[in-house]
């Protein structure tokens, strides 16, 4: 698969209520373990298990508990192959994350609170392509090309994301692939 040919991302689609609460309680929830990566300003769990010891995107397609995030996977298999590498995330308030590392799959990013956050994605020719992160929706994002998040100046960042193959759905497959 050639991601870079992929668009840099935007809007998938608007995630219905009962999908956002299901994500919303499950964080609060999941996040009272220790996170997987601690960082001064960020943290990160793990939700999905993989098969194999390393961890590459595309090992993390098993889930251990079929009963994780059940509604949540239903709606997002209307638009891509393969939920991989699942997680949670908190980003403090007033907190950036710099440009980093390309990744080897796109992600789709689900805003948990209605708070400030963008993703910047660089293209090929530099440019920096701004996506506004806003609750109630969820966003393709191409982070096999640099990324960094601009998190809200005051209040915290709450979100769940996920790696995947390839889009499922025509429509967003047409939008998103050059």
């Amino acid at each position: 698969m050639h991601y870079d040919k992929w668009h840099h991302g935007g809007v998938l689609c608007e995630v219905p209520k009962l999908v956002l609460l299901e994500l919303e309680t499950f964080f609060e929830n999941f996040t009272k373990r220790q996170p997987d990566q601690l960082g001064d300003t960020y943290n990160q769990w793990y939700v999905q298990n993989s098969k194999v010891d390393h961890q590459v995107d595309v090992s993390f397609i098993h889930w251990q508990d079929e009963n994780y995030l059940k509604n949540t996977k239903l709606f997002f298999k209307k638009y891509v192959f393969h939920i991989c590498r699942f997680r949670l995330s908190l980003l403090n308030g007033g907190s950036d994350i710099e440009f980093h590392t390309k990744h080897q799959l796109p992600r789709i990013h689900i805003p948990l609170n209605d708070c400030v956050s963008k993703m910047v994605i660089k293209d090929d020719d530099g440019v920096e392509n701004v996506i506004p992160l806003v609750y109630g929706n969820a966003y393709y994002t191409n982070v096999t090309k640099l990324h960094k998040v601009i998190g809200d100046p005051n209040d915290i960042r709450k979100n769940a994301f996920f790696c995947f193959t390839d889009f499922i759905d025509k429509n967003c497959k047409a939008l998103y692939i050059n």
